[in-house]
């Protein structure tokens, strides 16, 4: 495994670049080299959870989502390089137990060197336009590379497919680009559950593409591309007013990459994940229509794990199956789901109006709660009949109904969490009688908000 060396290079030079005003680099430096000294970027981006429309979004059915106060952190750390030294990526996910490095001549060669395969021509394609890449070519380009180059130790499913997902992404936003890949150190960390439907892929995948992206930007401001594609690709400039967060259209584009590395990890995702992920905030998504922001106030959730791991794969295909088996039936159940989401949409707009203006009494409070709640379970109940619960989940929500409170499966189901939103009435004394309970059964609990901030520069 290779090691990076942190002694100084020497020769080093003033940048002295005024890309778009930038605010940021009046006093970046760089190396001979062209790497830059002490180049950290440090991203995060939230999970996610479902609060109305799992299975029937894919189905372009109403969802409504929220970012999570739980949070995956990725540093990539360029590292300088000496005259003998190969150039490489390490690449740490502590959570899969993964560290592994790679030979940059051997990822040039292998991914970046090579034409991206297309849908249209490569004159039509560049780095912000991540719908052009043929999808089953460049995974294909990707799976070999992985799987040649991971060492003799067998990959576990995770680690292999977060590995696809990052070269996948590496290979489609670099292959472009005539911008200098130096040695880099990649290392995420998370708290959030691992196939468990709290979006914890879809954070991973936002950080990866929104990490490569910056790199991209601070490599354009310091070396003063002018165009940073490569001469057989569409032409693209870096315009960038701040290097310390993203515009509209980064964010567009960094949901739209990290969409396709969902896709290599769930097959068929319905892209709210990536969206949640990337722009954060309570949002209803459908499909055809994409997300809308719904600017809410936080809302506190409890969380409990049941500890028991999911294929998001598996449920959305048994639910597609049950629907060719029994198409009136499952469409009458996933047009019910359609409806719940759009009434607790017009509950969590009440409640906020409540609790903004301050215009309410606690019995007039309880009681949008309780329409809420009533929503809850019944969607609850739907999952039920789709076959994607468990007896985990259904254990979870007798518990949490003994203890005053609607609760549900989030994500693809089958294991990973249950969800339960607390109600101001809800007192302190009785959410920790109630976590206690659950703990004691052998589920782990988290209380946290839903909204907040996207992917963000930390």
């Amino acid at each position: 495994m290779l090691e990076s060396n942190t002694t100084p290079l020497p020769t080093i030079a003033k940048s002295h670049n005024n890309v778009s005003n930038s605010d940021d680099e009046s006093n970046l430096y760089l190396f001979a080299d062209g790497s830059c000294p002490d180049l950290t970027i440090a991203i995060s981006a939230p999970g996610k959870v479902i609060l109305h429309g799992e299975h029937s979004v894919v189905y372009d059915k109403l969802a409504v989502a929220a970012s999570l106060g739980l949070r995956t952190h990725l540093t990539l750390n360029e590292q300088k390089s000496y005259q003998g030294q190969q150039g490489f990526i390490k690449i740490e996910l502590p959570e899969l137990g993964l560290i592994h490095t790679y030979n940059m001549i051997d990822v040039q060669n292998e991914l970046l060197n090579k034409q991206l395969p297309l849908t249209k021509s490569a004159a039509q394609f560049n780095w912000e336009k991540p719908n052009l890449i043929n999808h089953e070519e460049l995974l294909h380009m990707v799976e070999e590379f992985v799987n040649k180059n991971s060492g003799s130790t067998p990959l576990s499913h995770h680690q292999q497919l977060s590995l696809y997902s990052l070269f996948y992404l590496l290979t489609g936003i670099f292959g472009s680009l005539n911008v200098p890949l130096k040695s880099f150190t990649l290392k995420t960390e998370t708290n959030l559950a691992i196939s468990s439907g709290s979006g914890s892929s879809a954070s991973y995948s936002v950080t990866i593409a929104a990490a490569l992206i910056q790199y991209l930007r601070l490599k354009a401001v310091f070396i003063r591309i002018k165009d940073v594609s490569k001469s057989n690709y569409k032409s693209s400039r870096v315009w960038c007013t701040s290097l310390k967060k993203f515009d509209d259209k980064e964010l567009e584009i960094i949901s739209n990459w990290a969409f396709l590395a969902e896709k290599i990890i769930h097959g068929t995702p319905s892209g709210i994940d990536n969206t949640i992920c990337t722009y954060g905030s309570i949002v209803e998504f459908r499909k055809s229509t994409g997300p809308k922001q719904l600017n809410l106030c936080e809302f506190r959730l409890l969380l409990v794990n049941t500890k028991v791991k999911r294929d998001t794969k598996r449920m959305v295909k048994n639910v597609l199956v049950l629907k060719q088996r029994h198409p009136e039936i499952i469409d009458l159940i996933l047009n019910a789901m359609d409806e719940i989401s759009k009434n607790a949409i017009s509950c969590l707009r009440q409640l906020n109006h409540f609790h903004v203006s301050n215009e309410w009494d606690e019995l007039e409070l309880q009681l949008w709660y309780d329409k809420l709640g009533e929503l809850t379970d019944m969607n609850q109940h739907l999952l039920q009949a789709l076959g994607v619960s468990h007896p985990t989940l259904d254990s979870i929500c007798s518990i949490c109904k003994s203890a005053g409170l609607y609760c549900k499966l989030t994500g693809a189901g089958g294991g990973g969490y249950a969800i339960s939103l607390i109600p101001p009435h809800i007192t302190e004394e009785q959410v920790v009688k109630l976590t206690e309970n659950l703990q004691s059964q052998g589920f782990e609990t988290i209380l946290t908000k839903l909204g907040g901030p996207g992917v963000t520069i930390d």
